[in-house]
């Protein structure tokens, strides 16, 4: 049985006030936000609704001022790019990429489930459990490092979980 431990970078910031549930994303307003899933330095990662397919998908931004800084737009550019030639399991999917009036995003699959921080909050993992967890990890990590792509932050909380807890 297949892994399906997915891994993504954590761009994190404030939120901008145009950024709350039910707001849409996206110069054709396809995005529906849903809800805030994650929050760091340099942005913010929501699930949302893609109102054209019908599916849930992850959106990932820079927000408030860092979205104006060139060198922050410019190394949001060089991850997204990085990321849209990664394709394996283990590592989540780039949907979409583009820049709406609050600066731009990235449209990733979405993954169902709970972080791997959160998982390890409930409590001790069977070994073999973990050993598996582990497992998908590196081959995720491995295939990004084969692509000349160096993750910089892996940490449980950017590790997420599907619904099955792998």
């Amino acid at each position: 049985r297949r892994r399906h431990t997915r891994y993504w970078r954590d761009w994190s910031s404030d939120v901008c006030s145009s950024d709350l549930p039910g707001q849409r994303v996206g110069r054709d307003s396809r995005y529906e936000l849903l809800g805030k899933i994650g929050q760091g330095g340099m942005g913010s990662v929501w699930k949302a609704r893609d109102t054209q397919l019908g599916r849930d998908v992850a959106i990932k931004r820079i927000l408030g001022a860092g979205a104006m800084d060139a060198r922050l737009r410019e190394r949001f550019q060089r991850e997204t790019q990085a990321l849209v030639g990664l394709r394996h399991s283990n590592i989540v999917t780039v949907l979409d990429a583009d820049e709406d009036f609050a600066g731009p995003y990235i449209v990733m699959e979405f993954v169902p489930g709970t972080s791997l921080s959160a998982h390890i909050a409930q409590g001790p993992m069977a070994a073999p459990a973990a050993v598996e967890m582990f497992a998908a990890i590196c081959r995720g990590v491995s295939h990004a490092h084969k692509k000349g792509v160096v993750h910089r932050d892996i940490k449980p909380s950017n590790v997420m979980l599907d619904e099955d807890g792998t």
